[in-house]
């Protein structure tokens, strides 16, 4: 019998979830809570098996919630509760642990698909959200794949940029001069579709990443 917590700083929201949940055979609600700071004390004492958690909560966020209660309560599964699909939360509550991401836009119909996903051990995400996602993903390999259109001197040149040599030391390492070396770099931002060094660096370092180390 799964045991549930809900945390939703709007008392008419979290009312509504806490009737649809009641409705389902076999949950319970052992805390229904508007705050991180008494959603904590619960969830720290009544030990969930699932906890849906409002991502813009008043005092402590949830993600700021996210963070501690994932630490403390590994076992617990949390599916944030949210009006915000920006890439920037989205991709934070997924790093710290999320299982879910459920718009509040779904209404209650999507708490119910999260609740019956994640009691069955599955991730779930809104389709918005699942869009994003894969999205993302495609994105940043098209960026990555973009590197096999610049020449042997342009990803040498890469190379030493992210190790963070100046100008002048690529221009003494490769033998062009300095002028030479922004003109090259200026071709492989205009490639990359970028306009600094550092953004390159980091694209640089995470095509490594993906390749890993050479056998």
């Amino acid at each position: 019998m799964p045991r549930l917590v809900i945390v939703e700083d709007h008392a008419d929201i979290r009312e509504e979830v806490v009737r649809a949940v009641r409705r389902l055979p076999g949950w319970t609600i052992v805390g229904a809570h508007g705050t991180g700071e008494s959603a904590m004390q619960c969830i720290a004492a009544e030990r969930p098996d699932i906890v849906i958690l409002d991502i813009g909560l008043p005092g402590v966020s949830g993600l700021d919630c996210l963070v501690r209660l994932k630490f403390e309560n590994p076992g617990v599964v949390f599916a944030m509760f949210t009006i915000y699909d920006d890439d920037d939360k989205l991709f934070l509550a997924l790093r710290l642990g999320a299982s879910g991401y459920v718009i509040k836009d779904e209404g209650l119909s999507g708490i119910i698909r999260a609740l019956r996903e994640l009691e069955k051990g599955r991730a779930y995400m809104s389709p918005s959200i699942a869009t994003k996602v894969v999205q993302s993903f495609w994105r940043e390999n098209v960026e990555l794949g973009k590197f096999q259109e610049l020449t042997n001197r342009q990803l040498q040149i890469v190379r030493l940029v992210s190790e963070g040599r100046s100008y002048r030391e690529i221009s003494a390492e490769i033998n062009i001069s300095e002028g030479g070396v922004r003109q090259h770099l200026h071709r492989i931002y205009g490639v990359l579709h970028i306009n600094n060094r550092h953004r390159l660096a980091a694209m640089y370092q995470e095509l490594m990443r993906k390749m890993g180390p050479p056998e």
